[in-house]
């Protein structure tokens, strides 16, 4: 982001906006020093010295300490610089002494983001979004933020209008993608929370099923529910796209045969229903999120998985790029599709050879397809040429310990845990590795700092090993069952739990 923010720094320094104009007042010699140092601060922006740069306008700024420009120059100079957090003061100066300001609302706004105070950033990027509408760097930081915060429908919109600035930015379209699928899930949980009877779940199960081709599964649910009094129209038109995929057109039409005309009167109560069936997937979608209903929430999901699809079959359409193959690989990791992931990666690093992110990336990918042999060497001299990088040192622990190398993994997962920069994840791999090495006392503290936070159980199975081991049976007794309880959680049911297996021509 701070790469594509360069232009707009360039583009405001070159449109004069923010230093000249402010040196007027006092006497003429030091008007014409600071103009003089203020055009060095400029020249340094120019020409990407960006430390340079933040040290002049921090001396400006302590001459002239209610100058919105230089306070403003400062703030994207230590930004630019990859300072962040330093930036964000200065921002938020310039924007108290001059609110129209959009550049500064932009910046402040990435500061925010950059640091993890993604609710403060919203403010700001919306403002800079109102500003600078066709701003793609603002719409992208305010998506960001929105998906960030699991506001995945406002998150969609502003996905959207950036493939409209940029319309081949892979990134954008992928925002897109997961924004509406964010909106399905969300959608889902909530209809599973509210309705947890609903002959609707199981429609949903059916449509998921097809995207699956597991036909003969979603057309016994389609089948089951139209013979009863469908709560939902549309399972004609559900069953001939069903033939159509499974290759039997003829089936299809016969089916088609069976659907009734929707009319105007019809259509007045169930909007999102007709949107859908015409192919009209966003006014669905604007017409379901208004109608918190069972029926408001199936279509909700459905206009949303469908608008998700679409945005990812986009993705094969633009020119292939490094971000698109780092996106294809992320799409696949998602999949559990390895192999396919270490594939882009490599596709990746072929068009940007040497690049530091792309061979993390790379190597993230080859650990996650269990390939330890050309994994290892990669993350460690990944670790030689970064020392001290936090995110590296755990990412080599943890593949040490998957191999099995314990002594050198706990060295370096240590390393890992203290390290100032230290991921929250860190103290969980240090207590698993002990745990593996039989050091049981030394992994319990480190454990119980990630119990909190456990996703899957796994924190809590390897303290139950560790308290069984040291011949504490009660709390062994508790962490299983914390472990058996996140392990055991409700999973959505199968389509493979349908018990029809062959597909069937029209009744």
């Amino acid at each position: 982001m701070r790469r594509a923010l360069r232009f707009m720094v360039m583009a405001w320094l070159l449109a004069g906006c923010c230093v000249a104009g402010t040196v007027t007042a006092g006497a003429a010699q030091a008007a014409e020093a600071l103009a003089a140092r203020a055009a060095q601060g400029a020249a340094a922006l120019q020409a990407s010295r960006f430390d340079d740069a933040a040290a002049i306008y921090g001396e400006l700024v302590e001459q002239r300490p209610k100058d919105p420009g230089l306070l403003l120059n400062l703030g994207m100079a230590r930004y630019m610089a990859g300072q962040p957090a330093e930036a964000i003061a200065p921002l938020q100066k310039a924007l108290a002494l001059n609110p129209s300001l959009a550049p500064a609302s932009l910046f402040l706004g990435g500061a925010l983001l950059d640091t993890g105070r993604v609710q403060d950033a919203v403010a700001p990027l919306r403002k800079a979004v109102s500003a600078l509408p066709d701003n793609a760097d603002a719409r992208d930081l305010l998506a960001r933020a929105y998906l960030a915060l699991s506001k995945f429908a406002n998150a969609a919109a502003q996905f959207r209008a950036l493939t409209g600035l940029q319309p081949d930015n892979p990134r954008a379209w992928y925002g897109m993608a997961r924004s509406y699928a964010g909106v399905a899930e969300a959608t889902l949980t909530a209809l599973q929370t509210t309705s947890p009877d609903s002959p609707l779940l199981e429609l949903i199960v059916a449509d998921v099923a097809v995207t699956q081709e597991k036909f003969p599964a979603a057309l016994a649910i389609y089948r089951r529910a139209l013979k009863e009094t469908p709560l939902v129209g549309g399972l004609h038109e559900a069953v001939a796209d069903l033939y159509e995929q499974a290759g039997h057109p003829d089936w299809a039409a016969a089916e088609r045969a069976k659907i009734n005309r929707r009319t105007p009167a019809y259509c007045a109560t169930r909007a999102a229903e007709c949107h859908f069936l015409a192919a009209r997937i966003r006014e669905s979608l604007a017409a379901a999120l208004a109608s918190p209903t069972p029926a408001g929430r199936y279509w909700t999901i459905r206009a949303a998985n469908r608008l998700s699809t679409e945005a990812v079959a986009h993705l094969e359409t633009l020119p292939q790029s490094v971000e698109l193959h780092l996106i294809r690989a992320e799409i696949a990791q998602s999949r559990g599709q390895h192999p396919e992931s270490v594939k882009e990666m490599r596709e990746a690093l072929a068009l940007a050879p040497g690049d530091p992110a792309v061979e993390t990336a790379l190597a993230e990918a080859l650990l996650r397809a269990h390939d330890l042999k050309e994994a290892i060497p990669l993350v460690e001299r990944l670790n030689r040429e970064r020392p001290g990088d936090a995110s590296l040192l755990l990412m080599l622990g943890d593949a040490l310990v998957e191999d099995q190398q314990l002594d050198r993994a706990i060295a370096v997962l240590e390393q890992a845990a203290k390290a100032p920069d230290a991921l929250p994840h860190a103290p969980a791999s240090l207590g698993r590795a002990y745990v593996q090495a039989g050091r049981y006392e030394e992994s319990l503290p480190f454990l119980q700092a990630a119990a909190a936070t456990d996703q899957d159980g796994d924190v809590h199975y390897q303290l139950a090993r560790a308290y069984q081991a040291l011949l504490r049976p009660a709390e062994a007794a508790k962490a299983m069952a914390v472990y058996q309880q996140k392990k055991g959680q409700e999973a959505p049911p199968s389509p493979d739990a349908a018990p029809e297996a062959v597909l069937t021509p029209p009744e």
